[in-house]
């Protein structure tokens, strides 16, 4: 397969292309720097409903139905979704239809209708959306935490999908604008990947994105952390089970020199099931179902969060058992085989994770968005090699101070501060 090739047309709009030959399909990806961390606190929830809009109908195609026929006709699908710093739009269609694919795009993104009886049914639907994430715990713990941390004065502490208020406010002027202000060639990043002949691509992507002239990007909020005062949320639910999700504010953002140490201690504590935060609170202690660890990064910070669900009775000794194994990776008890476990796994699941069209061009289109480059796997595989039992510990200790974690339990719980972990 060949290597990812970048290219940028006049109107400033970047172009990814990589062949597969083998395969009978192509997957087109456009990832747009757009999204809640681009909004205000009154347009808090506008990118979400315009994502779902543009499904709703263009000038030349006023329906849903109408519209999803363009693309379902040929045998495609489409789908799109909403992230933190990017909003990705994306179509797979056989190998025959590159044009068509290119065409269905180009038409949701730049002539959507917005039309009014569909914004007052989008609206219904939305808020339905939000009455789910309210009734899924696992989901609402995110928005709680991020509203926990970084508070609603701020983009990244307000969910992505709005208030209902804002939601039931939105006209279609407001979208409209939201529209010019960001769906733009010079602000958008579009990746192409499968079985196709690059000097029709090349015609197609000139006749359905050539268009517009360059315009300056927009740039995001920046965020400042203020600690809250209080170290433990509690939010009461009726639940059998209570959530606990424990992080910090790292700052470790896409290009920062500690990137990937900090995903390799994501890795130790709780990347598989032979990490140490899942070995230990699920099978030897017997007190979880499942926990992870993510380390989340955005272009000015970063996150490090661990969850799990457990009874009301062991979330003490749950949160205590996490600041437990924190404390070890800041003495630096790291064995040679539970470091080279961890990124070995980490760069298998790299692998797997890349193995279709459609996920290498995700991959390509919104890395591109949010980091300005490609990163090869062969880039980040020796990023993870080069990292050292003394680079964990020293960033661990850099970052891991006990006082700086935030922790948030949603359930039928009553608790105490956990215990100082102490140096053994």
């Amino acid at each position: 397969m060949e290597k990812a090739k970048i290219q940028k047309l006049s109107n400033g709009l970047t172009v990814i292309t990589q062949q597969v030959p083998w395969v009978n399909s192509i997957a087109i990806y456009v990832a747009v720097n757009a999204g809640p961390r681009y909004e205000s606190k009154i347009s808090a929830g506008h990118a979400h409903f315009l994502e779902h809009m543009l499904f709703e109908g263009t000038r030349k195609y006023p329906t849903a139905k109408e519209l999803a026929q363009v693309i379902e006709s040929i045998g495609g699908k489409s789908g799109a979704w909403t992230d933190k710093e990017y909003i990705a739009y994306n179509v797979k269609v056989p190998k025959e239809y590159l044009e068509k694919g290119l065409y269905y795009l180009s038409e949701i993104l730049f002539n959507p209708a917005f039309d009014k009886t569909s914004v007052e049914r989008e609206k219904s639907i939305i808020l339905e959306e939000i009455q789910r994430k309210e009734d899924t715990p696992e989901i609402e713990i995110w928005d709680l935490f991020m509203e926990y941390c970084w508070g609603k004065e701020q983009a990244l502490g307000r969910s992505t999908l709005g208030e209902r208020s804002t939601i039931k406010n939105i006209d279609p002027s407001q979208l409209r604008d939201y529209l010019n202000n960001f769906y733009y060639p010079s602000n958008m990043t579009i990746s192409i990947v499968g079985k196709f002949n690059i000097r029709e691509l090349n015609q197609y992507i000139q006749r359905y994105f050539g268009k517009g002239t360059i315009k300056s990007k927009r740039e995001i909020e920046k965020v400042a952390f203020l600690p809250p005062i209080k170290k433990i949320k509690k939010i009461r639910s009726n639940s059998q089970q209570a959530l606990l999700m424990i992080g910090t504010v790292t700052g470790i953002h896409y290009l920062h020199p500690d990137r990937f140490a900090m995903r390799v201690i994501a890795d130790i504590l709780g990347g598989g099931t032979s990490s140490r935060l899942f070995n230990k609170l699920v099978y030897e202690l017997g007190i979880a179902y499942s926990t992870w660890v993510w380390n989340w990064t955005f272009k000015d910070t970063g996150m490090l969060i661990a969850y799990g669900g457990f009874s009301p009775v062991n979330v003490d000794r749950a949160l205590t058992c996490i600041h437990e194994e924190l404390a070890k990776l800041r003495e630096g008890k790291i064995e040679k085989n539970e470091i080279n476990v961890a990124k070995i796994l980490d760069i298998s699941n790299m692998y797997y994770s890349l193995e279709t069209p459609d996920s290498i061009a995700q991959w390509h289109a919104t890395t591109y968005a949010t980091e300005g480059r490609i990163l090869s796997t062969d880039y980040i595989k020796k990023e993870i090699e080069k990292v050292t039992a003394e680079d964990v510990k020293r960033v661990a200790n850099q970052y891991f101070n006990q006082e700086n974690f935030l922790t948030l339990v949603r359930g039928p719980i009553t608790m105490q501060p956990p215990k100082k972990a102490r140096p053994r």
